[in-house]
């Protein structure tokens, strides 16, 4: 008889077995068992059809199962499975610059094959070495190649180098006003960035159509997602001339119209515009001092190569006081005085009349006695001018205060004086008991009056301006008998004389009893040394 021993399954497996793709899989195991065992092939727990041709994406950690009445055996292994080169995903790439080729992300183009495939590059029909860092500048196509030993495998794909924002500006730009701004500098950046203009601190709107008084520093910002780049520059704006201010001008006389204020009228415009006046329809030297006789209307004129305007002004050149008098005037009294001078100055000058060092008012009715040296004082902003001369007042006749009352004896000598002034000389007569009895002076004497001398006198004087009179009253006493004066004086001047002759007398008797005695008998007396008794 035959025996025939049975046994379980016996697996004798490697741990990892190459497979080509897309050829019929057999088992790798060296397997064993009476009865012969079942095969089962798992892959992540799945059961593996028998006829299985394994994809290249296939490989993987894989069971192999052995199993027959006896028993059942299991081995794991490894399966790699060769393949040519795939290149799943061949896409674009934006790298930054200074990243190299050998950073091309593996989600982008995952090069699958086994054996692993070499990678190489061409740009430009050249081979490219992966390893050197990309510049701005080698942005292109470019050719990527897997290969291996079963097979080689190419894609084309664009790689553009991405790079932060550069910005080549000039320090200053000319923009003609009120056109389209466009950025004046050499911009570039990639992803292409975006552009912010400035100025004082302040963004400008992209549709920037710039005025005339938009001159200015500037700054330009360029940002993209590497980075920021700034550039300041000036921008001067080309416009035609404008006279923003055109206003009167007082200037003072010696001044040019060079020094006209720019505050005044203030001309703009780029290219800075030339100025030129004209007056009466002429041109105008604007270097030329200005004087008195200047004054009038000007226009000034604002020309550069865009255009020209124009605009008219009064100009008023003032100077300082200038007083014109004689030596004296004649004014009449009580009337408004009014300045005699020819006078003149720009700004119109304030006067001041003076007399004596004492100011006059301006309200001056001057009366009859204010005649005499008066000062003319013109003062305004330029300076001050003075000039004296004489007024005379021209008046009607007045008398000063004299004697009106004269009471008188008969026979006396009487002067009557009539003290009067007038402007012009007035003419003076007397009368009495009406009737003129002197012309022409100014005192009337009444010799010896007598009684047919008294009554009223009457002084008369008399201008163009009017008459006055001044009355006297001469009063004459009778003539009473009056002891003669010089006999009363002959009669004192006698009694006085036998005065002091009867006191020499008195004194001279008195000095010869004078003298001393001794007393005793009468018969004993005798005379002293001196003869007396």
């Amino acid at each position: 008889m035959n025996i025939t021993v049975e046994y379980p399954p016996e697996l004798n497996c490697n741990k990892s077995y190459e497979v080509k793709e897309k050829t019929l899989f057999k088992l790798p195991c060296i397997a064993d068992g009476l009865p012969k065992p079942e095969y089962f092939l798992y892959k992540n727990e799945k059961i593996i059809q028998h006829d299985f041709y394994p994809n290249w994406n296939d490989s993987g950690l894989y069971q192999l199962t052995a199993h027959n009445q006896h028993g059942t055996s299991n081995s794991t292994f490894t399966i790699n499975i060769l393949h040519a080169p795939i290149i799943q995903f061949c896409r674009d790439w934006s790298p930054f610059t200074e990243t190299s080729l050998d950073s091309y992300p593996l989600n982008l183009y995952s090069v699958e094959g086994n054996p692993r495939p070499d990678i190489s590059w061409r740009h430009k029909s050249s081979p490219f070495n992966s390893s050197i860092p990309l510049t701005r500048f080698d942005s292109g196509l470019y050719e990527i190649i897997a290969r291996n030993d079963l097979n080689n495998v190419s894609c084309f794909m664009n790689i553009i180098v991405e790079y932060p924002p550069e910005l080549n500006c000039n320090k200053s730009y000319e923009v003609k006003e009120k056109t389209l701004f466009k950025l004046p500098c050499k911009a570039d950046g990639l992803p292409k960035p975006e552009y912010f203009l400035y100025k004082n601190e302040k963004i400008i709107q992209h549709d920037f159509y710039p005025n005339w008084n938009d001159s200015g520093l500037y700054q330009l910002t360029a940002h993209n997602q590497h980075g920021t780049s700034n550039s300041t520059f000036t921008i001067k704006i080309l416009y035609a001339p404008i006279i923003q201010f055109c206003r009167d001008w007082s200037p003072f006389t010696e001044t040019s119209l060079d020094s006209y204020p720019l505050n005044l009228y203030s001309v703009e415009g780029n290219p800075r515009p030339d100025i030129s006046w004209r007056h009466k329809s002429s041109p105008f030297n604007s270097s030329i001092p200005l004087t008195r006789f200047d004054s009038g209307l000007y226009e000034i004129i604002a020309r550069n190569d865009l255009n020209n305007v124009s605009c008219f002004m009064n100009i008023i050149v003032e100077y300082p006081p200038e007083l014109n008098c004689n030596k004296s005037y004649e004014v009449k009294e009580k009337t408004p005085f009014k300045l005699p001078c020819i006078a003149d100055g720009l700004p119109k000058p304030e006067y001041f009349l003076y007399k004596n060092g004492k100011i006059i008012q301006h309200d001056f009715y001057p009366n009859w006695n204010d005649s005499g040296l008066f000062q003319l004082t013109a003062h305004n902003q330029h300076g001050t001018s003075n000039s004296t001369f004489t007024i005379k007042i021209l008046h009607a006749p007045v008398f000063y205060d004299s004697q009106e009352k004269f009471v008188m004896e008969e026979g006396s000598n009487i002067a009557l004086e009539c003290n009067t002034t007038g402007n012009p000389e007035p003419e003076v007569w007397w009368s009495f008991k009406n009737r003129n009895i002197s012309t022409g002076g100014r005192h009337f004497n009444i010799e010896r009056a007598t009684s047919t001398s008294a009554g009223v006198y009457t002084c008369s004087a008399t201008n163009k301006f009017g008459r006055n009179d001044k009355t006297f009253i001469v009063e004459i006493k009778a003539l009473d008998y009056v002891f003669p004066n010089y006999i009363l004086i002959v009669v004192v001047v006698f009694a006085l004389l036998a005065v002091i002759i009867i006191l020499v007398v008195v004194i001279w008797r008195r000095r010869k009893s004078s003298g001393h005695y001794e007393i005793g008998l009468l018969s004993e007396m005798q005379p002293l040394s001196n003869g007396s008794l």
